[in-house]
């Protein structure tokens, strides 16, 4: 569970700073069931879709650009810690609860 969270904290800082340039090629989401609609590979990214997501690619540099591609209130500083603190944060121990709980923790 603290790895998860160090890793997306680690992926937000460099979000935040721009100190890693992403790379040109975007990677693909595939739907892990019928119930879960796939998630755009390329350009913009809503919120709702970003929460869809799995896995380590939801906090990948990219993803993060996407998304601020996706939600101009993003682009800021002001509107980029309200969503850490708003979604972000959240998120994460959301999904960490759920891995403890499959886990048998």
């Amino acid at each position: 569970m603290g790895s998860i969270l160090k890793a997306a904290a680690i992926l937000v800082t460099i979000s935040c700073c721009g100190c890693q340039k992403a790379p040109s090629t975007d990677i693909a989401v595939a739907a892990h069931s019928q119930e879960t609609p796939a998630v755009p590979m390329t350009g913009p990214l809503s919120i709702e879709d970003w929460k869809q997501m799995e896995g380590e690619i939801k906090y990948a540099p990219t993803t993060f650009e996407r998304l601020k591609k996706g939600d101009r209130s993003l682009r800021t500083r002001q509107g980029w810690d309200k969503f850490v603190q708003e979604v972000l944060k959240p998120e994460i121990r959301r999904e960490s609860g759920s891995l403890a709980q499959s886990s048998g923790e």
